[in-house]
């Protein structure tokens, strides 16, 4: 970790840079000094009220700050080699047999036949139930 700033130092810049710039984000170099100096002060104990009031910023920001870089070693992925990577066994089945549409062939006794496909299976039961009673 880079030495920061005496806090008086950090504090000017934030305070100089607001009056400045109301709604802009800090510049980098000032923003990353005062994160390191958030960090440096939470390892000591210091809360975000008082490093807030420390460096003159609102207690949600220096929160921010020291959440952000909590956050970023946390999901930060572990740098391992391929060879450290534990198999995983895969098992492969073929894809399951979907049936198609539902067809019907009906024969008539004067030969004619009619065919029928894409039917529900409550359709074609419901079909199959018409031409029984009309026989």
């Amino acid at each position: 970790m880079t030495e920061h700033p005496p806090a008086e130092v950090l504090r000017h810049q934030l305070v100089t840079f607001r009056k400045n710039n109301r709604f802009a984000p800090y510049p980098s170099p000032i923003r990353r000094q005062a994160i390191q100096y958030a960090n440096a002060r939470t390892i000591q104990g210091a809360t975000p009220s008082t490093i807030a009031a420390e460096l003159g910023v609102a207690t949600t920001t220096v929160s921010l700050w020291t959440h952000s870089t909590r956050s970023k070693s946390a999901d930060a992925p572990a740098q391992t080699s391929p060879s450290e990577l534990p198999l995983v066994p895969l098992v492969l089945r073929p894809a399951p047999q979907i049936p198609g549409p539902s067809q019907i062939v009906v024969h008539f006794a004067d030969g004619t036949s009619l065919q029928a496909c894409g039917f529900g299976q409550d359709s074609l039961a419901r079909t199959i139930e018409i031409l029984r009673k009309e026989r």
